[in-house]
C-alpha cells in the first residue's frame, strides 16, 4: 500500500524512492517512540488524550492487519498461525501501551522500554519461524551459464533476478539498480523494450509495468536484433514459458528455469573487418587485422574510460550511441581497456590535502600539561605558608 502511494510522489517513476524510504521511515518511528516514551515517563498524559491516542492507534493496527491478511492470502493463498500470533501480539503490545498511559506504574519509561524491546525482539523471532524450515537452490541454470556464458551476457524474464548476475559473476542485460546512466536508459526504451521503466528493467511485470502493454517476452522477440548486438547469448524464462521461432534453441531446462541460446549473438569485442580477435578478459583483447580497423567493445561508453593500443593511450568513440570503439592499426596489436572515475586524480589530491590539514589540526591542539607539582602556588614562606592548587578560586 505505501509502495502504491509513494509511486504517485514527483520523481517515483525514474527514483524508487520507495525502496530507499523504509530506513527514514523506521528511524522516524524510532525517535517517536523514544519521545513518547520520555514523556510519560516524565509526566503522565491526561486520561482523556490517553484514551483518544489508545483508540486512534487500536484502529491504525486494525487498518493494518487487514492489509497485511490481504497481502497475505494474495501472496500465498492463506495467512499462517504465526502470520496471526504477529497481529494478536501487536495488539496485546498496544492494549500494554494503553493501559501504562492510564494507570500510575512505578518506572514507567523503563517498562515500556522494556515492553518494546521484548516485541522487537519477538517480532523477528516469530518471521525466523514463519519462514520455511529448507529450501532447495536449483543451480543448475547458474552452473550451466557460468560454464558456457564467457565474456557474453544473459537475459531474464524471470527466474534470475536482476543485479544477481554480479553475485554469480555472470554478466546480465537486466538491471534494477540506481543510479543508471540517461545514455542507457534511453538506449532501453529506444532499442530494447519500448514500454518498460527502464529503472525496472526486469524482464517480467515489476516495476509497475502495465498488464496492458506488450509483455517482456513479446518485447525480446521484436527487438531480437538490439538483444543480438548487446551481445545476449542467452535466455532465462520460467519452465513453462517457451520463445518460438528459430532465433531461439532450447539448451537447459531444470525445476525451475529454462535456457535458451540466442543464435547469430555478436561477441563482446568484435570488429567490421577480417580480424582475428581473441579476449584474455573483459579488459584486454588482442586483436591480428590486414589492415586499419575498428575494435568495437560491447560495453558502455562512459567518461572515465580509457584505450590504450600496445600501451599507447588511444582516443575512445561512441558508436550505436552506447558502445566503445577504438582505432587498431594493421598486424597484431594488444589492446586494453581501463576506467578511474572523472577528475579522480584531482579528487585524490583533495583528500590528501585535507587528511594533511586535519592531521596538522589535531598535532596544533596538543599542549604540554604542566606536572602536578608545578600547579603548586605558594602563598607564603616560612612553617606558615599556604600552597594553593591553581584551581582555587582567588582569594580561597
Amino acid at each position: 500500500m505505501l509502495r502504491d502511494v509513494l509511486t504517485w510522489l514527483p520523481g517515483a517513476s525514474t527514483v524508487a524512492f520507495y525502496r530507499y524510504s523504509f530506513p527514514a521511515i523506521a528511524f522516524a518511528f524510532a525517535v517517536l517512540a523514544a519521545l513518547g516514551i520520555d514523556g510519560i515517563a516524565t509526566q503522565l498524559p491526561r486520561r482523556r488524550h490517553a484514551i483518544v491516542v489508545s483508540v486512534l492507534a487500536l484502529g491504525v493496527l486494525v487498518v493494518l492487519a487487514y492489509e497485511a491478511h490481504r497481502l497475505v492470502d494474495q501472496l500465498s493463498g492463506n495467512a499462517s498461525h504465526w502470520e496471526w500470533a504477529q497481529i494478536a501480539w501487536t495488539a496485546a503490545v498496544a492494549g500494554a501501551v494503553a493501559m501504562l498511559s492510564l494507570r500510575r506504574v512505578r518506572a514507567h519509561g523503563a517498562v515500556l522500554a522494556g515492553l518494546l524491546i521484548a516485541d522487537v525482539a519477538l517480532m523477528f523471532g516469530l518471521r525466523e519461524l514463519a519462514a520455511p524450515r529448507s529450501v532447495r537452490v536449483d543451480r543448475a541454470p547458474v552452473t550451466y551459464l557460468q560454464r558456457h556464458l564467457g565474456l557474453q551476457r544473459f537475459f531474464t524474464l524471470g527466474p534470475i533476478a536482476p543485479n544477481y548476475g554480479g553475485y554469480w559473476r555472470l554478466a546480465s542485460l537486466n538491471d534494477i539498480d540506481i543510479p543508471l546512466p540517461k545514455t542507457w536508459t534511453t538506449y532501453v526504451n529506444a532499442s530494447l523494450d519500448s514500454y518498460v521503466n527502464a529503472v525496472f528493467f526486469v524482464g517480467n511485470y515489476g516495476g509497475a509495468r502495465p498488464l496492458t502493454v506488450p509483455s517482456p517476452a513479446h518485447e525480446l522477440i521484436a527487438h531480437v536484433n538490439a538483444y543480438r548486438d548487446a551481445a545476449v547469448s542467452y535466455v532465462v524464462t520460467l519452465p513453462q514459458q517457451r520463445l518460438p521461432g528459430p532465433a531461439f534453441k532450447l539448451v537447459r531446462r531444470t525445476r525451475v528455469a529454462s535456457i535458451y541460446r540466442l543464435t547469430g549473438s555478436a561477441g563482446y569485442f568484435s570488429t567490421a573487418a577480417t580480424c582475428a580477435v581473441a579476449p584474455e578478459d573483459r579488459q584486454r583483447v588482442r586483436v591480428g587485422c590486414p589492415q586499419p580497423a575498428t575494435l568495437l567493445r560491447r560495453e558502455l561508453s562512459f567518461p572515465g574510460w580509457s584505450a590504450a593500443v600496445d600501451g599507447h593511450d588511444v582516443p575512445i568513440r561512441t558508436a550505436d550511441s552506447i558502445f566503445q570503439s577504438v582505432s587498431v592499426p594493421a598486424g597484431v596489436h594488444t589492446v586494453s581497456f581501463s576506467y578511474a572515475p572523472p577528475y579522480f586524480e584531482i579528487s585524490l589530491v583533495g583528500l590528501l590535502l585535507g587528511t594533511a590539514l586535519l592531521a596538522a589540526g589535531c598535532l596544533g591542539n596538543r599542549v604540554s600539561t604542566p606536572s602536578h607539582h608545578s600547579l603548586h602556588l605558594h602563598a607564603g614562606n616560612g612553617p606558615g605558608g599556604r600552597s594553593a592548587q591553581a584551581s582555587d578560586p582567588p582569594g580561597g
